[in-house]
């Protein structure tokens, strides 16, 4: 969600991947990629589910958090949970000890004007996270959970619809794209899809992930 938690405040990996389902929102689920060019700019894309839509999404840290003023963070794409709106937010953003806050303001395309947005969060033992999200113009609760390199919580959009969220963060992703026009043996294994097309010709994919 634009200019709020959501993902986007996982640990620093270079790809974040996750998924949100609210089976009673206008797009039901929402996927979210995003890579971080540098430490303080990420870049991403996100498939609205119900209308088969993609959002470009993107985020920049202008100012880092010091010890006595908080960071200024702007971002672009889908504004507030399971509406597709595009839009626009700038917040200031500051922790306390286990405490996080941010504030700021929103726009959206499809309206005329700004709106406030401010959440909190708490991070309990165990690498559990527990806050609350107002996107301008609902409040949202979550709880997360990190571990390692998996994410995944509940949410209850508007405070009263539950909605489930799982994601994976990873440092680094290699694509590698073989064609060869002599016979290709099937394999199996960790990160391996091989496609064998009725041509003489056989393009094999292979994945690497790294978290």
């Amino acid at each position: 969600m634009g200019g709020g938690y959501g993902a986007g405040s996982a640990p620093e990996y270079d790809w974040t991947y996750s998924t949100l389902w609210v089976p009673t929102s206008k797009s039901k689920a929402e996927s979210v990629l995003m890579y971080r060019v540098s430490s303080r700019l990420r870049v991403g894309v996100s498939h609205l589910w119900e209308q088969n839509t993609l959002r470009w999404q993107a985020s920049f840290n202008a100012s880092p958090e010091t010890e006595k003023a908080p960071a200024i963070n702007f971002s672009a794409g889908v504004q507030g949970i399971g509406t597709g709106h595009r839009g626009f937010s700038a917040t200031a953003e500051k922790n306390f000890g286990p405490f996080n806050v941010y504030a700021g303001i929103g726009y959206r395309s499809k309206e005329s004007h700004t709106h406030l947005l401010a959440g909190f969060k708490y991070r309990c033992e165990g690498n559990l996270s527990v806050g609350l999200q107002n996107d301008g113009h609902n409040s949202h609760f979550f709880v997360v959970k990190n571990d390692g390199p998996v994410m995944y919580g509940a949410y209850l959009v508007e405070l009263d619809r539950p909605a489930l969220m799982i994601g994976y963060r990873f440092y680094d992703c290699l694509l590698f794209i073989v064609i060869q026009d002599g016979p290709l043996s099937p394999s199996l294994g960790r990160g391996d899809l091989t496609i064998q097309p009725s041509t003489p010709i056989h393009v094999e994919l292979s994945l690497w992930l790294t978290s």
